[in-house]
């Protein structure tokens, strides 16, 4: 997995209206829905190299050294100028956790003019998980 960015991820959660992204090393990305359910990416599970490639692709490099110092840092990060993010990345046991929270009014927003349409292309939703092709969030 050498070809992905945090970027191309919150790029794919902001057309498909999902509300959260979490990258976490042992397990495959993972976003929620507008409508609450967690589902993972169909993509293989992110080694500790990928976590850090994603955690270094979005982040600023004052909070590389916050998180350097402290073991956690938080920023928002934008996408397509109109998406926004809230990012928090923290030491979790050995390795890394990267949790992006949608800004509520760009959640808003999304729902209201159903920008979140482009999304039927791509995913498949049922009960439990979203389908997703692994090269569709690798920007591919």
């Amino acid at each position: 997995m050498a070809d992905f960015s945090m970027q191309n991820l919150l790029r794919l959660a902001a057309e498909c209206n999902c509300s959260e992204v979490l990258a976490k090393e042992g397990q495959p990305p993972t976003v929620k829905m507008s409508t609450g359910g967690l589902v993972r990416l169909e993509a293989p599970k992110l080694t500790p190299e990928d976590t850090i490639r994603l955690m270094t692709s979005i982040t600023p490099n004052p909070n590389l050294e916050e998180f350097d110092s402290d073991g956690s840092t938080k920023f928002e990060a934008s996408i397509h100028d109109d998406h926004r993010f809230r990012i928090s990345i923290v030491t979790e046991g050995d390795g890394v956790r990267i949790h992006a929270f949608r800004i509520q009014e760009a959640v808003n927003k999304a729902y209201d003019t159903k920008s979140y349409a482009f999304c039927e292309s791509i995913i498949r939703l049922n009960k439990t998980r979203v389908d997703v092709v692994a090269d569709a969030w690798r920007g591919r």
